[in-house]
């Protein structure tokens, strides 16, 4: 070769001097004549006659290249286990050596390096990287197909991503194979739908009464969650139903955190006055009486009932007798009713 590599023993002539010699041109798979010897046919003389043929190796030919990544479609959660396979692929045509399978997988995310795993030709890089390869050394006619030499490498691996951020996770491939002098790569990639869940914090009274809209949240199914407890005037919180209040999303479903709060009785501070004459002038006279009722209260939401009631020492003539209009008579008692909701 134009190297120096011996492709065939030396063929040796011998005749007359003064003949004729010829030599022959021979072909060698992988390789090209460089160019034709001046002294290929001659005469023989006393001195030997030394006729090289140059041959160069061929680059060689890559037919149909391809890489091909295939993957799960969906994945159920976050830290699961995305298994690959990565496949390089060719054609290679009028070559003799070594042939070089180089596998890049570009990640869109870290690695959990000690819940992944690799095909032993593979190395990450601790960079969202990871690179496989594989060589075929002494490639030669004999291992020929047809004419054909094909390359068809799979590399598995089966990788736990760190931080997943998104419903879509994209992986790409690219995957080359190298000749002597011919290189062709070629590249694929794949998407993986990462399902996600749903969670719904419910606040209500121990009668199913709502106190607050529901708070939806939606999440990467493996992610975690948290709900708040609120609180609300005039109830306290009496505990958590359903399910945990914090915790992960899960694929497909809807968790239900259920806050229950009890209302309040309330508290208040009350002072009741009746005030009215302290003489009257004769038993036939009104007996002007006004009673009036203060009261603070605390801690209470909802409907608050009033009612005082004046037990009288003696009947009262209903028709010379004025009462309020929330006040009714009856049997010599006086009850006034006030409702404030």
């Amino acid at each position: 070769t134009d190297k120096g590599t011996k492709l065939h023993t030396d063929v040796t002539t011998t005749d007359l001097v003064g003949k004729e010699y010829t030599t022959e041109q021979k072909t060698f798979f992988g390789y090209t004549l460089k160019e034709i010897p001046t002294n290929k046919n001659g005469t023989y003389t006393k001195e030997d006659i030394i006729v090289n043929y140059v041959y160069t190796k061929n680059t060689g030919d890559i037919e149909n290249p391809d890489t091909e990544k295939t993957g799960p479609d969906t994945i159920n959660s976050v830290d699961g286990v995305f298994e690959y396979n990565i496949t390089a692929s060719g054609n290679v045509k009028e070559y003799v050596g070594n042939i070089k399978v180089n596998v890049k997988d570009i990640l869109p995310y870290a690695i959990d390096e000690e819940k992944s795993t690799l095909d032993n030709r593979c190395t990450y890089d601790g960079n969202k990287t990871i690179t496989c390869a594989q060589e075929y050394t002494n490639i030669t006619e004999e291992d020929y197909t047809n004419g054909v030499y094909t390359v068809d490498e799979t590399f598995n691996l089966k990788l736990v991503f760190i931080g997943i951020d998104s419903n879509k996770v994209v992986n790409k491939a690219t995957s080359t194979i190298e000749l002597d002098g011919t290189k062709k790569t070629t590249e694929d990639e794949k998407e993986t739908e990462v399902y996600k869940g749903i969670v719904v914090a419910t606040y209500k009274d121990e009668k199913g009464n709502e106190l607050h809209e529901n708070v939806t949240t939606t999440g990467l199914s493996g992610t975690e969650y948290t709900t708040e407890q609120k609180t609300f005037f005039g109830y306290t919180f009496k505990e958590v139903t359903g399910d945990s209040k914090e915790g992960k999303y899960l694929a497909n479903q809807t968790i239900y955190v259920d806050y229950v709060y009890t209302k309040n009785i309330g508290t208040s501070e009350e002072e009741l006055n009746k005030n009215g004459l302290e003489v009257v002038g004769s038993i036939n006279d009104a007996f002007d009486y006004t009673i009036t009722y203060n009261t603070t209260i605390k801690d209470y939401v909802g409907k608050a009932t009033l009612v005082i009631t004046d037990i009288l020492p003696y009947e009262i003539d209903e028709e010379k007798s004025t009462i309020s209009n929330n006040c009714k008579y009856e049997d010599g008692v006086i009850t006034c009713t006030y409702t404030k909701d």
